[in-house]
């Protein structure tokens, strides 16, 4: 009888081990699936919040994001297809989202630059 048991066993902690798997496949899939409910929730809130704001031309003027986030992800889009020039393309290495933060804050740059030289400018 012990014999037949321990025949057993291998093929007991093949099918614990598969359910064990399965258990853990389901609970991840879950907790994937609920963060894509919370991601779009906070997307929707975002989006909802961006058109609440109301319309500042000077604002749009300084950061232009929203004007050049298309512009930007197209042109990298370009670049990462075979779009540049022939030798070390240093940027095809870089992502398009990094591309597009290092842009934000370089426009961001340039906008502060501006607002410091206007205000020397008007001081003087």
């Amino acid at each position: 009888m012990h014999h037949l048991i321990n025949e057993f066993r291998p093929h007991q902690a093949r099918e614990t081990l598969r359910v064990m798997l399965h258990v853990q496949k389901r609970k991840r899939a879950q907790v994937a699936e609920r963060f894509q409910l919370h991601l779009d929730k906070v997307q929707e809130t975002i989006e909802e919040a961006l058109r609440s704001l109301p319309e500042q031309p000077e604002a749009e003027d300084k950061l232009l994001v929203t004007k050049n986030v298309a512009a930007v992800l197209a042109s990298s889009s370009e670049q990462q297809s075979g779009g540049g020039e022939g030798g070390l393309d240093l940027q095809s290495s870089c992502s398009a989202e990094d591309r597009l933060l290092c842009q934000v804050a370089d426009w961001t740059a340039e906008a502060a630059d501006g607002d410091a030289m206007d205000e020397t400018g008007a001081e003087a």
